[in-house]
């Protein structure tokens, strides 16, 4: 039996959770902050409160979380958020709370869902959490963690003058390509030039996420590359996309020794699984390397499996590698577990689901690829990854 407040301001919600057989709703809906303390002072075994934070009351709503915890670390605060606030939900995150929404942005189903299917009292989840883990650290102990990787001493290095390589990675079908776009355009903000190479050479489908057909490109030969046969398409006055259809690396790697002279930013998106030995010397000559990896049990397992490739048997230190959290939804795994599960590496963000990238996509239409929920998301990645090549020595 859950044992749940509501303090959300209104009956609904709190009337609709009373007729789930395996709830206790304690109380009424709860209409000010200071009542859920009162309700607390006699009630302290809860398993969640969902909480408004619009919720009238003379404490704001950080204090309200603090004391809270200081009653119970072991309850779980859903929280309804009525706008994006990214200082607040950066406070949030780190005091662990359960899950963060804005409002109208889930039904009562799926509050039932997400309660019933807690997923820190499910044992089978754990078993599995831990199997996962030992996976990716089975090795560890034979590798030496101030390991560096050999092969960047290679005499291909590239010799920067400029720009900044990130590298972006993970298992096929988990978004980097999308991805990829979109941390090139959240800095057309910038006087940043931007270079995109797909170098995807399976999936390749980066001109079709830019609404930029193979029949009606603008193709520019950028004159001071060795390479004439690689065409520059110019995407906007900010951002040129370049297609890489080779598997022969070392014609790349002299390649990108010009393009880094030119472009502020080049994101590559790499191949997935299949081509894993062709993206190594990519990462070598890269400044950050981003992993993507979905927030499910199952693409959650295949990432494990792909890190403990780069880790092990390609000798990558684990350090290098920077975790963003693709798709994350309601029923996604929680977050304190995937923080859990990838505990030995830098967690960098997550991005959430948002069902409009399929109608953007479909449309071919490049100029309105961002909406507003999806642009402040990236320019808030964006923002972290900066600081991360600030901090490049």
């Amino acid at each position: 039996m859950k044992k749940i407040i509501t303090a959300l301001g209104k009956e609904d919600i709190n009337i609709e959770l009373k007729k789930e057989k395996n709830f206790e709703i304690i109380s009424g809906d709860i209409q000010y902050k200071e009542g859920i303390l009162e309700v607390l002072e006699n009630n302290q075994d809860i398993d969640f409160i969902i909480l408004n934070s619009l919720l009238s009351g003379n404490i704001d709503i950080k204090e309200l979380i603090n004391k809270i915890n200081d009653i119970s670390r072991k309850i779980k605060i859903i929280i309804f958020l009525e706008k994006t606030d990214d200082e607040l939900e950066k406070y949030l995150f780190e005091n662990k709370i359960y899950k963060i929404f804005y409002n109208n942005e889930v039904g009562i189903n799926d509050l039932i869902n997400i309660i019933n299917n807690d997923q820190l009292n499910n044992e089978e989840l754990k078993q599995e959490i831990e199997k996962l883990k030992e996976l990716l650290l089975k090795k560890e102990n034979n590798i030496d963690k101030n390991i560096t990787n050999k092969n960047i001493q290679k005499e291909n290095n590239l010799q920067k003058k400029q720009g900044k390589i990130i590298c972006i990675l993970g298992t096929s079908g988990v978004g980097k390509s999308i991805i990829s776009v979109n941390l090139a355009k959240a800095n057309i903000y910038s006087k940043n030039k931007i270079l995109i190479i797909d170098f995807d050479l399976i999936n390749n489908s980066i001109n079709t996420i830019l609404g930029v057909g193979k029949s009606n490109i603008k193709i520019e030969e950028n004159k001071e590359l060795k390479y004439q046969k690689n065409k520059i398409i110019k995407i906007n006055k900010k951002i040129d996309l370049l297609i890489f259809a080779e598997q022969n690396i070392h014609n790349f790697i002299p390649l990108l020794n010009e393009l880094i002279k030119i472009y502020n930013y080049i994101f590559i998106d790499t191949n997935s699984t299949e081509l894993i030995e062709i993206n190594i010397e990519i990462i070598n000559v890269s400044d950050l390397i981003l992993f993507i990896s979905d927030t499910n049990l199952l693409e959650i397992n295949k990432s494990i499996k792909l890190l403990d490739k780069y880790i092990n048997k390609f000798k990558i230190n684990k350090n290098c590698f920077n975790i963003i959290f693709n798709k994350y939804n309601s029923e996604s795994i929680n977050i304190k577990l995937l923080k859990n599960i990838f505990s030995e590496f830098n967690i960098l963000g997550y991005l959430k689901y948002n069902e409009k990238y399929n109608k953007l996509i479909n449309k071919n239409n490049k100029n309105n690829f961002f909406n507003k929920k999806i642009r402040n998301e990236y320019l808030k990645l964006n923002y972290l990854i900066n600081n991360k090549l600030n901090n490049l020595k």
